[in-house]
């Protein structure tokens, strides 16, 4: 595939060309045929060589790579430049490759042989010999070799100086040991390393350079570093082998490693022991703590006490494990987990962990412990393959004939294990991707070892719409999902997912290069505006993203991707994949590629990407132009916007270096303007100025939504007869007092039932700031009448005087007909009459709050004083509310019933221009002066 896409680009440059008007003709390049190499000579001594070769025919591509064949201990090749470390034995032979860039099949092959005459060996037997390694002329380029035990009595300072990587990405070249270091089978103690400056790439060694060599040693200590440190070394481009790492490994920051942080050369034959510490992530977390931080080379038989290092990751860039490497204590002081170490170099017994043999060494005494361990290193068990697993348990140290005990640590559905260790699966009871730990005892003991296995099913899911709201539900159901007709489905979010667990992606991408089809999401997936975080999709490899391919009918929408995924290259945050819609979502995924073309939102776009907005970024070690928002682009991107601070690229598409012209990748200040998504559905998104939009769901607050109210003609034009529930919902706030000249219709409508309406409620919030209305009038017959109709149990009424004048048939109230919400903090100056009974000088109907109210209106009917009351009914509360006696005209709480008032809320006039009286009102709100009414303070 790569290969296409490179002849199509070149193809493409052809057309463009061509179709350019010019006197001359076009110039055709000749296809790569062969590649030759033009060296005079095949024999090399240590030091740096340059590299001959050209492509054939004359005028063909000639961007050729070079590389070696193999893994060549002190060989390395950067560029066109061959570097033979002082190490590498005379007569050695190894093979270059020169591919072309154009045409990675075309290949050839030279073979070099090492002449070198040897180095002098320094031998070090002190402390100071040791640290001569500092000062010695050329010390960093020497071969050295430990003649005995060393116990460090200082700090120290690691051998050389490492890399370092600016802000803007730029790698400042260290100066890196490139000698020999045999430690001869002997150990290193006393190792500190620590400063009271941010340290990184710190260790023993702070860079092993690519023609290095450290081995035969034991590394024992502690190091504080701020973050990227290892116990041996903070960053390792050459061999390591034979060696043990008893060191602890704290940093402050992120990225501790038990033997190196970042390995890009080979470590072969080593274990790390020492406890290693990350302050600011968890093991669970990218860039924490594990064997080794990152490895970017390789690594053949090293291994990892989990225990004693604390952490079970193999690697800590992106956590991951490796249950073949990383083991128990009891396995790790067991002979046969070393059967591949050399016997002459390590001293390999039951009850200890292996031990560096040197002149003189004499086997320790062991006492050999009885212990137990689960020898099972193939971790995912596939039901459908097998629908039972074997447990293999093993004794340590057998002292005669212990008896195993098979348990679950915690039951599972579906899942049983026999007292042989057999577990066995029901597949009616279990669901896809599930977890089960298995505990071995040897009976009578406390002695126990347990190991976790996830098992792979999955069963045909039967509903077409599938609602998902915890992490079992979205493990099981999809990750990992390669059935065609449950990849059909749709998939619904009820919640925010946090997710525990590593990813794997749904379906299967296709790859033209290795003849895979690919088996594809087809189906709706809609996360309703709620957030998948926690996605870690660690480890190298290739065409990764959450969703592996998803085909021309599938529709990834309304929903925030969160989380982190790390490649080799050639992948995506969302998909490796997209033939489909991806629409309306948050991408806030981290892309890490070690080489090139990552895609901060998809690797390849066959589809529509629309209304997107990416949060987080794609990066690449070969830097920000190697990677992009995509990474090849067929389809249709519409408003898709990410922050040029943030995305990490410049490019829209990476491969070929595409870059963005502006309109997707946009300022910070574009970012967070309104005006950015102006064609993004404000159904769907919440749009604020100055911030970046984020998506609706059932659980999101939405902004209140104030409207300011000065005039009398914005006061009837906003609420006068308003039945509109969306402007019942919003908020108004007076900014001054208003007189109405205009007879008032009240706001919303009141329920009866008497006549089956159910009623329009004003549901948003009534603010005066303190102002008052005045000239309030609704006159002639009529019932449920009140300056609101009806306050729903979400409207709020306050901080506002009103003062007029109602007139009715009967069964009404001054400030609502019918209040099911809050009324507090307000003056009630209106003089309510009805003609019949039944008329409130507060409400009509209350099942709400009425609280901190003073009656300074009154209530009158036909009927006389008992016909009326405070409220007509009353089903709430009332709290801190007072009328005058000898003004309300009622001595009713209550008029329905004829309910009298207790002294509580009608009370005398001396009382009522007390200051002792409103000790509950709030000072903020009101002003109190004793001998006089309060009055509400305006804003």
């Amino acid at each position: 595939m790569k290969k296409i896409i490179t002849m199509m680009l070149l193809v493409l440059s052809l057309v463009l060309v061509a179709c350019t008007p010019s006197e001359e003709p076009p110039t055709t390049v000749p296809d790569v045929e062969s590649i030759e190499f033009n060296m005079t000579s095949t024999t090399v001594a240590p030091g740096e060589h340059t590299l001959v070769a050209k492509a054939l025919p004359e005028g063909s591509n000639q961007q050729i790579r070079f590389s070696i064949q193999g893994i060549v201990s002190g060989v390395s090749i950067t560029g066109n430049k061959l570097n033979v470390g002082n190490a590498v034995e005379d007569g050695m032979k190894f093979t270059v490759v020169a591919t072309s860039v154009y045409d990675p099949t075309i290949r050839a092959t030279l073979e070099f042989t090492v002449v070198n005459v040897g180095v002098e060996v320094v031998e070090i037997r002190t402390e100071e010999e040791l640290r001569a390694i500092h000062t010695n002329e050329g010390g960093l380029s020497l071969s050295y070799v430990l003649m005995n035990d060393i116990e460090l009595t200082a700090p120290w300072t690691p051998i050389g100086i490492a890399e370092v990587e600016t802000d803007s990405g730029q790698i400042i070249p260290g100066t890196p040991f490139n000698g020999i270091f045999n430690g001869n089978g002997f150990t290193i103690s006393g190792i500190l390393v620590e400063s009271e400056e941010p340290l990184f790439n710190a260790g023993f060694f702070a860079q092993i350079g690519a023609t290095a060599i450290v081995k035969n040693t034991t590394f024992e200590g502690i190091v504080n570093a701020t973050g990227w440190s290892g116990g041996i070394a903070g960053i390792n481009e050459g061999l390591i082998e034979n060696v043990v790492s008893n060191v602890r490994v704290t940093v402050t920051g992120t990225s501790a490693g038990s033997l190196v942080s970042v390995n890009r050369g080979l470590i072969q034959y080593a274990y790390g022991i020492g406890k290693v510490v990350s302050e600011t992530n968890p093991n669970t977390s990218g860039r924490s703590a594990g064997l080794v931080v990152a490895n970017d080379g390789s690594m053949i038989e090293v291994y990892g006490d989990y225990q004693a290092l604390e952490t079970p990751n193999y690697t800590a860039f992106s956590p991951s494990t490796n249950p073949m490497y990383m083991l128990p204590t009891v396995d790790m002081k067991t002979s046969s987990t070393w059967a591949s170490f050399d016997a002459d170099v390590w001293y390999i017994e039951n009850g200890t962990y292996p031990l560096l043999k040197h002149e003189g060494f004499v086997p320790p005494v062991i006492v050999p412990e009885l212990g137990i361990t689960i020898k099972n290193t193939e971790l995912n068990h596939d039901v459908e393959v097998s629908s039972e697993l074997q447990i293999n348990a093993e004794v340590i140290n057998p002292e005669g004939s212990e008896v195993i005990i098979y348990a679950l640590k915690e039951a599972v559905a579906g899942v049983s294990v026999s007292e042989s260790g057999l577990v066995t699966f029901d597949t009616a009871l279990i669901s896809a991707n599930f977890q089960f730990t298995v505990v071995v005892t040897i009976d009578g003991t406390e002695i126990s070892a347990e190991k976790t296995f996830t098992g792979v099913y999955n069963p045909e899911i039967v509903d077409d719409t599938v609602y998902i709201e915890t992490e079992t539900q979205l493990l099981n159901l999809l990750a990992g999902q390669t059935n065609p007709d449950n990849l059909s489905k749709t998939f619904v979010l009820l919640n925010d997912i946090v997710l525990t667990s590593n990813w794997t992606a749904i379906g299967i991408a296709p790859n033209e290069d290795e003849g895979v089809v690919g088996v594809p999401f087809t189906g709706v997936f809609d996360g309703q505006g709620y957030k998948i975080s926690g996605i870690s999709m660690p480890g190298g490899g290739w065409n990764k993203g959450f969703f592996g391919y998803i085909g021309t009918t599938g529709v990834v929408k309304n929903t925030h991707f969160e989380g982190n995924i790390e490649a080799n290259a050639w992948s995506g945050a969302l998909a490796a994949n997209n033939s489909g819609t991806i629409m309306d979502v948050v991408v806030d995924i981290e892309v890490y590629v070690w080489g090139n073309n990552g895609g901060a939102i998809v690797e390849h776009n066959h589809g529509l990407l629309k209304n997107i907005i990416v949060l987080g970024k794609a990066v690449s070690d070969s830097g920000p132009t190697a990677v992009g928002l995509v990474v090849t682009n067929f389809g249709t991107l519409e408003d898709v916007y990410a922050n040029v601070d943030t995305v990490g690229t410049p490019n829209l598409v990476s491969n070929g270096g595409v870059a963005d012209d502006g309109t997707h990748i946009i300022s910070a200040e574009s970012f967070v303007a309104a005006a950015t998504y102006v064609n993004f559905d404000s159904a769907t998104w919440l749009i604020v100025d100055g911030q970046v939009p984020q998506l609706i769901n059932e659980d999101t607050v939405l902004p209140e939504v104030v409207v300011y109210i000065e005039t009398e003609a914005e006061l009837l034009s906003l609420l006068a007869g308003q039945t509109d529930p969306e402007a019942l919902s919003k908020t108004y706030k007076l900014k001054n007092d208003i007189v109405l000249t205009t007879d008032w219709t009240a706001v919303g409508i009141a329920p009866n039932e008497d006549e089956a309406i159910v009623g329009i409620p004003f549901t948003g919030v009534f603010d005066g700031q303190g102002y008052k209305i005045s000239g309030i009038n609704m006159p002639g017959g009529g019932w449920n009448k009140g300056f609101f109709g009806y306050i729903g149990e979400t409207g709020v009424v306050k901080n506002t005087h009103f003062e007029g004048f109602l007139e009715a048939n009967a069964w009404s109230g001054a400030l609502a007909a019918n209040n099911s919400g809050t009324i507090q903090d307000v003056v009630v100056d209106i003089e309510v009459y009805v003609w019949g009974a039944n008329g409130g000088a507060i409400v009509e109907h209350n099942h709400g709050l009425l609280k901190n109210i003073i009656v300074l209106g009154k209530a009158v009917s036909d009927n006389g004083p008992t016909a009326v009351g405070l409220v007509v009914t009353n089903f709430g509360t009332l709290e801190n509310v007072f009328a005058n006696v000898d003004t309300v005209g009622t001595p009713n709480l209550v008029s329905f019933g004829g309910v009298a008032d207790d002294g509580t809320y009608i009370i005398s006039a001396e009382s009522f221009v007390a200051a002792a009286t409103y000790v509950n009102f709030s000072s903020d709100v009101w002003t109190i002066i004793d001998g006089s009414t309060p009055v509400l303070k305006q804003a």
